[in-house]
């Protein structure tokens, strides 16, 4: 079996726009991710808000000590965002301006993307997305009806690398909702349903440690992270014994350029479809 895993993490604003203003907590503990990453040999993609950047001097360096991979996560990472267009051409000319070379993968804030969106993606010379959860989230989005694995889109030169999903039930294979339903559940619907032998990854920075600015999330968002933020001793224990899991069972941890690469070599083509 050739069993891969991208960890792809999202570095912007806490809690991903939920808060009234940026705040930033959870870079603090970004140390922490690289010593498990220097440990474990991981290879790290980090999706990077420019706002982020230009928020936090010395991010770039930390990102640097950490070998990873860097790329677009747009610029201020609102919500609904009416001047999207803009916003994504402010974070790709910021991430130019301060990583030194132009981005080829983009993630969308909240994983809400749409085709004239990645036509505008490819306009700026991006070679894949990494933004589509095939699944449906209540109020946000409904993916199902897209391929769970990358493909080709169709009359497009751009990819879309989807995030990994337990088959069947399509709950995503990342960090938050391995905190809020335990590791060991994880483990559980692996056994039933499988686990794929290509995974991405999602985590956020906000993720790794507790963070004050949880407690000025609104109701019903506190709720999803109530877990980690207040019955884990330190919510980046989960991480960690999910690397281990990983590695007992055989995955090797890529870049999400290898897996871009994979892509480009199989036939599998879709049609983008919106709702």
């Amino acid at each position: 079996m050739n069993k891969k895993i991208c960890f792809s993490i999202d570095i912007e604003p806490d809690y991903g726009g939920l808060l009234s203003d940026d705040k930033y907590e959870g870079l603090k503990d970004l140390p922490k991710l690289l010593e498990i990453v220097k440990k474990n040999e991981l290879k790290i993609t980090c999706f990077v808000t420019g706002k982020t950047f230009e928020d936090n001097d010395g991010l770039i360096d930390i990102l640097k000590e950490m070998n990873a991979e860097i790329e677009q996560h747009s610029f201020s990472h609102k919500i609904d965002n009416k001047n999207w267009k803009k916003d994504i051409q402010k974070g790709f000319d910021t991430h130019v301006k301060i990583v030194g070379e132009k981005p080829i993968g983009y993630r969308a804030p909240q994983g809400i993307i749409f085709e004239e969106q990645i036509d505008f993606l490819e306009s700026l010379g991006y070679q894949y997305d990494s933004s589509i959860f095939p699944t449906y989230f209540p109020g946000r989005f409904n993916r199902k009806h897209f391929p769970q694995k990358a493909f080709k889109i169709i009359d497009k030169k751009i990819i879309e690398i989807p995030f990994t999903v337990i088959p069947k039930i399509r709950i995503p294979f990342g960090l938050s909702y391995l905190q809020l339903f335990g590791l060991n559940s994880f483990k559980l619907f692996s056994k039933i349903f499988g686990m794929n032998e290509k995974m991405i990854f999602d985590f956020h920075s906000y993720e790794l440690g507790k963070n004050k600015s949880y407690r000025n999330l609104p109701v019903f968002s506190k709720i999803g992270y109530f877990r980690s933020q207040k019955t884990y001793k330190d919510p980046f224990t989960v991480f960690e014994l999910f690397v281990k899991y990983i590695n007992e069972n055989g995955y090797k941890s890529i870049f999400m350029k290898d897996a871009l690469n994979e892509a480009k070599q199989n036939d599998f083509s879709w049609r983008w479809r919106e709702n």
